[in-house]
């Protein structure tokens, strides 16, 4: 069992379309219809005499709250929690028994936690890190961030997405799924977001001047990989060195998981590499079992 972080944003993803498909939510509508206490928020851009600068929103993209705020929607209009939702949705499809917000109600998921690590300080072994990021108790279900999963049982849920079987979502959703959103401003945003060597590894890990858009469940490659993903692949990761990857093209997703901090960690990405490129050339010599 691990903290799965922000790869929670990508079934909090399935299931908004999910209620899109049966009209219970839409693409293009006004989020505060829904939610009115976020409808006319402004946004912190920095500080003056310790008083917040405010402006309104606009197209810049960072790493945000807003999928939490999507969970929240999906809780709004099903009368459920997300746990509850995915639970009847997603986890009960799939099979899935092991994934929750409330590790405090799963006394024997709690028990096969793994411990957070961290490199030590001369770059050689990990070692344990006390610390958590994230709380074992919490009172609500966070969309973006809140899951705690094991390998096994979340790659059944990147699996299905790429079997795109129509057990979570209309294939012509799917297809959607994978289309770039963004306008040239925003993705001017995006490239520039994801050149930080803090946030680039938490959006997915790409080279930084690797073309890149944004889909509606994830960030999407818009060139190829040398030996790896291919153009069109959407992938997202979690804090503690976590990424996901489905590449339709190639018929291959996958799953890095570590629970090792800080983010980016280089020898987590250097690991992530070496795994991700031999996946690739296992399935060019068609072998499906390890």
């Amino acid at each position: 069992m691990m903290w799965i972080a922000s790869c929670t944003k990508l079934v909090t993803s399935v299931a908004a379309l999910q209620l899109v498909e049966n009209g219970r939510l839409g693409l293009d509508d006004d989020v505060g219809q829904i939610l009115p206490e976020i409808a006319e928020l402004d946004i912190i851009t920095g500080f003056d005499a310790g008083k917040p600068q405010l402006a309104k929103r606009q197209n810049k993209v960072t790493l945000s709250s807003s999928i939490d705020f999507v969970g929240l929607m999906v809780e709004r209009v099903t009368h459920l929690s997300l746990q509850e939702y995915f639970a009847q949705n997603i986890w009960q499809v799939l099979g899935v028994n092991d994934t929750t917000f409330h590790l405090d109600q799963r006394d024997d998921l709690r028990n096969r936690l793994t411990d957070m690590s961290m490199r030590d300080p001369s770059g050689g072994l990990a070692i344990h890190n006390p610390n958590r990021f994230w709380s074992l108790e919490v009172t609500d279900d966070f969309g973006g961030i809140g899951l705690y999963s094991s390998a096994p049982e979340y790659f059944k849920f990147v699996h299905a997405i790429l079997q795109n079987d129509e057990r979570l979502l209309k294939k012509s959703t799917v297809e959607e799924m994978f289309k770039p959103q963004l306008s040239d401003k925003s993705r001017a945003s995006l490239m520039e977001t994801l050149a930080s060597p803090t946030l680039g590894p938490a959006m997915g890990g790409l080279p930084p001047e690797l073309e890149k858009d944004h889909g509606l469940a994830g960030l999407l490659q818009m060139e190829d990989l040398p030996d790896s993903r291919e153009k069109g692949t959407l992938t997202w990761g979690g804090m503690p060195n976590l990424t996901w990857f489905i590449d339709r093209d190639a018929d291959l997703c996958g799953l890095y998981a570590s629970q090792l901090l800080p983010t980016g960690e280089p020898r987590s990405l250097e690991m992530r590499e070496v795994f991700q490129k031999a996946m690739y050339q296992r399935a060019k010599q068609g072998v499906t079992k390890m």
